[in-house]
């Protein structure tokens, strides 16, 4: 009966070893006439003797009214430096299919990062193709770099049986303290296709990012390819997807590992089955690690195993249940066979 839940709130313990911390939370929404709303969002700093993990208190206010959005807090940025954006405003105005957002994020005392960052993006349409500029603006107090990022995203075609949009990007660096090159410019492009016909789909996505382009995305070569065939309840098809990066942000803050997901080639076979509650998706193929070999004993190329399942249980529970797992054989003399998973519930 409401557009948000009016209150909801949190309490969790995280254990680690022999440290324990607690934290809790809160979220809301206030529903107001004319489509006007106002949301909150609250996490506290974790509470205990772990010294790792969130330190420090996050919140966020978001006022929505037809055209306009303000966000204060914690806001969302187009990805491409690594910060800390819980001290950002964000406003956003829509009108006649023209959007408009300006989004300013400043460094954090408490932070590793010292980043302040800015953005103007611009959406729009032309003819039938729609549009997506971006401009950003970044200054990291720590290294004393100032970069510069102009993003745009065109979709061309955007149909139920067809999708085709191209990536375009340049972005500029200056940092004093690099003598070999204190200014470099770079460029990244990139696409994504999607076409389906009876009961046969074919993807294809693929992002470039050279040497030389500023942020975290630098050097980063990703394509991904999938055919798939598709009855009502269920699907089978081949990919084949490959990442390199030159750099490497753990996104996993408490066990530091991305061993499945960082420098890796994936070739397999998925097969999906879904119905009005179960949707289950099983790939397995062969995986092929280009970086952190040392991480796990040398091991570079070795079988994977993936199950994914969301179960819907009436019109209020959801359990979902993700496990990604690899085996092969230890290149070294005398080791054991090597096995590596991680899961999600």
């Amino acid at each position: 009966s409401y557009s948000g839940i009016p209150l909801r709130l949190e309490m969790g313990a995280i254990s680690f070893g022999q440290r324990t911390s607690i934290y809790g939370a809160a979220r809301g929404k206030i529903q107001f006439k004319n489509a006007r709303s106002f949301e909150f969002t609250y996490r506290s700093k974790q509470f205990g003797n772990m010294p790792t993990g969130l330190q420090q208190h996050i919140f966020k206010l978001q006022y929505n009214s037809k055209n306009l959005t303000v966000t204060a807090g914690q806001v969302n940025l187009p990805l491409f430096f690594v910060t800390n954006p819980i001290r950002g405003l964000d406003v956003t105005y829509n009108l006649n299919g023209v959007g408009i957002s300006v989004i300013a994020v400043l460094k954090d005392g408490q932070s590793y990062f010292q980043n302040d960052v800015y953005a103007a993006i611009l959406n729009y349409s032309l003819k039938k193709a729609t549009v997506n500029n971006t401009l950003m603006f970044n200054t990291d107090h720590a290294t004393g770099t100032n970069s510069y990022i102009s993003a745009n995203d065109i979709a061309l075609i955007n149909k139920k049986n067809i999708n085709f949009n191209i990536l375009a990007r340049a972005g500029y660096e200056e940092n004093p303290r690099n003598q070999a090159a204190p200014k470099q410019m770079g460029i990244s492009g990139g696409y994504g296709f999607r076409v389906s016909k009876n009961k046969i789909t074919f993807s294809s996505t693929a992002n470039y990012y050279d040497k030389r382009f500023p942020g975290i995305n630098r050097g980063l070569i990703y394509h991904n390819h999938d055919i798939t065939l598709s009855t009502k309840k269920s699907g089978i098809g081949l990919f084949y997807s490959s990442s390199y990066m030159m750099m490497n942000f753990l996104r996993d803050s408490l066990f530091n590992s991305d061993l499945l997901s960082y420098n890796i080639d994936r070739l397999g076979i998925r097969y999906n089955k879904f119905s009005k509650s179960v949707q289950t998706a099983i790939s397995t193929g062969l995986l092929k690690q280009n970086g952190l070999s040392f991480m796990n004993g040398g091991l570079k190329t070795y079988y994977f195993f993936d199950v994914l399942n969301r179960w819907q249980i009436g019109n209020r529970w959801t359990s979902n249940v993700n496990i990604q797992s690899a085996f092969g054989d230890d290149p070294n003399p005398g080791k054991e066979d090597l096995f590596i998973i991680t899961s999600t519930a």
